[in-house]
């Protein structure tokens, strides 16, 4: 079992899109491949958005495919999961260093996740014809 703390900055991230992010996550029961046991939006502070996952680890999580899943996470919250492939991947090809995501590893099963800006490609607000926007 892995515990991912996700700590969201304001006012980058929106507790609505925090809540998307969960429901996404419930709703697909898995993340990243690994069963998914719980998604809850713990906390809302005007400074912090907390999450917490918890997934069944079945195999080992590569540097590479951590860095996938931290950026997914900001996709599903900015509400790109949907997304056409050129815009999903505006958003992955960038490092979580570009993207002002940091982390800290507890041991293989605990690790905390900041992400400290808004993801550079955001939906649309209203758009009619479902477009998106560049930053």
């Amino acid at each position: 079992m892995a515990t991912w703390h996700l700590m969201f900055q304001k006012p980058a991230y929106e507790s609505a899109q925090l809540q998307h992010l969960v429901d996404h996550l419930r709703q697909a029961q898995s993340f990243g491949g690994f069963p998914l046991q719980k998604a809850t939006f713990v906390r809302d502070t005007s400074d912090l958005g907390y999450v917490d996952l918890t997934f069944t680890l079945t195999s080992a999580i590569t540097q590479p495919v951590f860095a996938d899943m931290t950026k997914y996470i900001m996709v599903v919250a900015a509400g790109l999961e949907d997304a056409p492939l050129p815009l999903y991947f505006a958003i992955m090809q960038h490092s979580i260093d570009e993207l002002s995501i940091s982390y800290h590893i507890y041991d293989a099963h605990n690790v905390d996740i900041y992400y400290w800006q808004a993801p550079p490609i955001i939906a649309a607000p209203e758009a009619p014809d479902n477009g998106l926007r560049f930053r």
